[in-house]
Parts: structure tokens; C-alpha cells; sequence
């Protein structure tokens, strides 16, 4: 479940937003098979301010909500131990 959520969470969204040059290996690989236009296509080159504020902004949310669950979690099962 863990290499899941961080396919997820982290690998997909660099995959789908970031753009690299179309002369480097990835792309040249990526143009030979035939997948050329589903991958690295966004429009961040870099890491960039903007990069960070949306892209950034949504793997961080969603890392605090997965690293909140479990002590939420937690504390429900207290909290019905307790009552």
C-alpha cells in the first residue's frame, strides 16, 4: 500500500507536470515507444515558485492528511476505550 500511495502521491504528479527537453534521453525514449504525449508534458520545466504552489501545495497536503490518519485513528480507538 505504501509504494502505492507514493506512486501516487509523488512519482505521477512529477510525471504528468514537469516538461523536459525534448533532445534528452527520457524524451527520446518516450518518442520511440510511442508515448511521447502522455508523460512530461507540463508546463513546469523547473522547480520553480510556481511549481511549488501548485504542484507542491498538493503533494504536501496530501502527505500532512496520510501522516494525520492513523493518529486520528488512533485516538478514536482511545476515545471508544475511554467512553
Amino acid at each position: 500500500m505504501w509504494i502505492l500511495q507514493y506512486f501516487n502521491t509523488a512519482i505521477l504528479l512529477i510525471l504528468i507536470n514537469n516538461n523536459l527537453n525534448s533532445e534528452g534521453l527520457i524524451m527520446t525514449f518516450l518518442n520511440t515507444v510511442g508515448l511521447n504525449g502522455l508523460f512530461f508534458n507540463g508546463k513546469y520545466r523547473d522547480f520553480t515558485t510556481e511549481w511549488y504552489s501548485v504542484v507542491g501545495i498538493t503533494i504536501f497536503t496530501t502527505a500532512i492528511i496520510n501522516g494525520l490518519t492513523p493518529v486520528a485513528a488512533f485516538g478514536q480507538y482511545v476515545g471508544g476505550y475511554a467512553k
